[in-house]
């Protein structure tokens, strides 16, 4: 094999030696558009590059810039990763699916593409922590603070455009390499529609986008070691108490995303106020509902086991799945016992496979007088 001689180096060593390791803006656009040209030509080809990072980009003599170490890309329909725990990509510029181990997509090359973009106009990666479970966690559950905090020189077009990069769904990225070199090019040139940057603009006039999670890391380290305690065989109940917008969801979405990372799965289920739902056991029947989806049907029955029956009356999903035919009520109170029984045994059943987080969100507004206890 032949390949052509890149005397200019990498873009990671152009960043470094950048004043305040920030680009020029044309320079970090050009930069961006020959990318962007790049993954075009791959994608094309079925082939997702997985690892697109500043290290990986090479420059010419003339500085021209080049994808290259497509040591970890692979053919889109061989894409899926199914290994629990899997993690491949470096992590600055990790998509959230990449670190769930989920599927790839061309999608994914974009996030990372506008994490690039992202540093080479910010002077540093979208999120930074101590450890590689504060990053990855950021990239999973934190919106990214908006590049203009950083560049206050940035158009809104090309703000908005790494915003949408970035974005934790790849169904709200643009749909393609294509989509984003067209928009690069106009903002290049100055002729994007008058309005257009602003159409987006909502999400990103705050510079911290969204919320971010600071001021809780004493309780996260609680709840983790419980987890892990949990993982070791010494399961545990804990209540998340606290006023209303203190950040007990931020803080069970931080540790939803530690739980994934050590290889167990988070099932969170949402109690409603009074009147809004009257489902009994909703909060049961969200959470056990990801997990009935997400199993093999065979898979399934085994761990639902003699109490398939009585979880199929509260989970609708079940009786679809495994085709169950509802019995007569008989005495409540032994419907009630029996339906106990089976969630149990469902969950220390499905917990033996994966280690399980059970999140019931906003418990003061369960129905006390059906709740399991």
């Amino acid at each position: 094999m032949v390949l052509p001689l890149l005397s200019g180096g990498d873009v990671e060593s152009l960043v470094e030696q950048s004043p305040d390791r920030r680009l020029a803006l044309d320079k970090a656009i050009g930069i961006a558009k020959a990318i962007s040209s790049g993954l075009e030509f791959a994608h094309s080809k079925g082939i997702i590059h997985r690892d697109l990072k500043p290290g990986n980009v090479w420059l010419s003599a003339d500085g021209t810039a080049k994808i290259g170490d497509f040591g970890l890309a692979v053919a889109v329909d061989l894409s899926r990763l199914t290994e629990s725990g899997i993690i491949v990509g470096t992590l600055a510029y990790m998509s959230p699916e990449q670190a769930m181990a989920g599927a790839i997509t061309p999608k994914t090359d974009l996030y990372s593409l506008g994490a690039m973009l992202y540093e080479m106009l910010a002077g540093r990666p979208p999120f930074v922590g101590e450890n590689a479970i504060a990053v990855v966690g950021q990239h999973i559950n934190t919106p990214p603070v908006s590049p203009v905090w950083h560049r206050s020189d940035l158009p809104p077009a090309l703000e908005t455009l790494i915003l949408q990069l970035l974005e934790k769904d790849p169904g709200k990225r643009p749909e393609s390499a294509s989509a984003v070199l067209r928009a690069l090019e106009s903002i290049e040139a100055g002729k994007r529609e008058e309005g257009a940057g602003k159409e987006h603009r909502g999400a990103a006039e705050n510079p911290l986008y969204r919320r971010v999670f600071v001021g809780r890391e004493a309780e996260l380290r609680q709840l983790q070691s419980a987890f892990d305690a949990a993982v070791s065989g010494r399961g545990s109940l804990i209540m998340v108490m606290g006023e209303p917008g203190i950040g007990k969801t931020a803080l069970c979405e931080q540790l939803s995303t530690y739980v994934a990372l050590r290889g167990g799965k988070a099932l969170i289920g949402h109690c409603y106020e009074e009147g809004s739902l009257s489902l009994p056991y909703l909060a049961f029947v969200e959470a056990l509902r990801s997990y009935v989806l997400a199993r093999e049907v065979k898979d399934l029955q085994k761990e639902l086991g003699s109490g398939a029956a009585d979880v199929a009356r509260i989970v609708s999903d079940v009786r679809e799945r495994l085709k169950i035919k509802l019995r007569a009520s008989k005495d409540p109170e032994e419907e009630r016992y029996r339906l106990l029984q089976a969630v149990t045994g469902f969950l220390s059943n499905a917990a033996a496979v994966q280690p399980l987080l059970l999140v019931l969100e906003d418990l003061h507004d369960a129905d006390k007088g059906r709740w399991i206890c």
